[in-house]
């Protein structure tokens, strides 16, 4: 029997153009072929755009209900400071989804309560009746460990030891009313299990691809010297592994004669992104309609990330697209890859222009490495066999523990 699902995010699916909207737009989409889904969630998008993107989510879903709400990092970070609140609770508190989900729940009444993302718990009232299962995504704690060791500046590693703290504590609170928790990759859900009540059923789902759509057409072809970066050029982590290529990778490519050119791919680029298209054998691309053709004609994917936690979709749809890959193992996090197999792994700027060098000077080795990465990928991480498993997991989580899910039979 299906159930009946409440799927609370603090980011809107749609349109699914980036990483966590990627992951979430696809578990619902699979969800709803055996489910009743109703999304209540979050959108930063402009009003004007509301009543278009809740139309698209209806289209999938039994139910769709944007909440309008900007997203403001000040008020995150002071929130944090004054009630010693979790950035990311601070920056997504919403009066009005605190109202829509405990109406939602009033109107559904769900079997499950599927929550994207740990600010997503904030929305929940006490004594639920149903199973509560959290997608962590990435693992915030670590994030913000990652990020305390990473940032140039003292202030930036300052707060981020200060807001792991805040986080740490926050997940001992909430974890306790957890059912089923999710992570992206099996090490987060073995860290999980550091402060998870040790009956939490904890499951461990990658993100995968989408690889009829992120597949060469065949109709472009390779630019020569090309290396090229795909991402939401606002966020962080992107902006740190751009500084730190352009930086210290892309000099040393230079200095050895190479003519190459370094293409940044991604929506919103920062004043900071912005600037480094001014030096040579740099373009900054902004916001594209499809990153596919950039991907297709790039001679080398580079994946210089040092920060953040969680799956990166970029080198999933790098490796679907048949592209050879120079990337941190930082960005290669809770991908089964294999060094020189599928991806070349690199760290410090030394042996990144060394591994990017290598791929350039053989056009059969990039080949070779982008064949292996493609089949890889295809057998392992496409979202129809991911999502499928998790189902299954969850479905057979919530009859064990004889929830009212196993009451209506599933």
């Amino acid at each position: 029997m299906a159930l009946r699902i409440l799927y609370v995010s603090t980011i809107f699916p749609y349109p699914a153009h980036r990483g966590g909207k990627i992951r979430i737009s696809n578990i619902i989409s699979h969800l709803s072929t055996r489910h009743d889904v109703h999304l209540v969630s979050l959108c930063s998008e402009h009003k004007d755009e509301l009543d278009e993107l809740c139309r698209r989510a209806r289209e999938v879903c039994a139910g769709g209900r944007a909440v309008p709400h900007r997203r403001r990092r000040w008020r995150g970070g002071l929130r944090s400071v004054l009630h010693r609140k979790p950035y990311e609770v601070g920056l997504h508190q919403n009066a009005e989804m605190d109202r829509s989900v405990e109406q939602a729940i009033m109107e559904v009444d769900p079997d499950l309560i599927w929550c994207s993302r740990l600010a997503a718990l904030q929305y929940l009232p006490n004594d639920l009746g149903a199973t509560v299962l959290l997608d962590q995504h990435d693992l915030a704690s670590r994030l913000w460990e990652i990020m305390g060791q990473r940032a140039s500046k003292l202030w930036v590693q300052a707060y981020a030891r200060y807001n792991r703290e805040l986080v740490e504590r926050y997940q001992q609170e909430v974890y306790e009313d957890i059912d089923i928790c999710v992570s992206v990759s099996e090490e987060e859900r073995q860290l999980t299990k550091q402060f998870a009540p040790a009956n939490t059923a904890l499951l461990a789902a990658p993100n995968g691809v989408d690889v009829s759509y992120f597949s060469p057409s065949g109709e472009i072809g390779e630019e020569k010297g090309a290396l090229v970066s795909v991402g939401s050029m606002d966020q962080t982590r992107n902006v740190d592994a751009s500084r730190f290529f352009v930086n210290e990778v892309l000099p040393r490519l230079q200095d050895r004669g190479l003519n190459v050119t370094y293409y940044i791919v991604g929506q919103n680029p920062t004043d900071q992104i912005q600037k480094m298209g001014e030096q040579p054998g740099v373009v900054v691309t902004g916001t594209v309609d499809d990153v596919r053709p950039f991907l297709e004609r790039s001679a080398v994917v580079v994946a210089p990330y040092r920060m953040g936690s969680g799956v990166k979709h970029k080198i999933p749809i790098a490796f679907a697209m048949g592209k050879p890959v120079v990337a941190t193992s930082n960005a290669c996090h809770g991908i089964e890859v294999t060094q020189e197999r599928n991806v070349m792994i690199a760290e410090g700027p030394a042996s990144f222009a060394d591994a990017i060098h290598e791929l350039l000077n053989s056009e059969e080795k990039r080949k070779d490495l982008g064949k292996r990465a493609k089949s890889f990928i295809r057998k392992k991480y496409s979202w129809e066999a991911i999502i499928e498993q998790l189902l299954s997991d969850v479905e057979a989580t919530m009859e064990k523990r004889n929830t009212p899910a196993t009451r209506r039979e599933i």
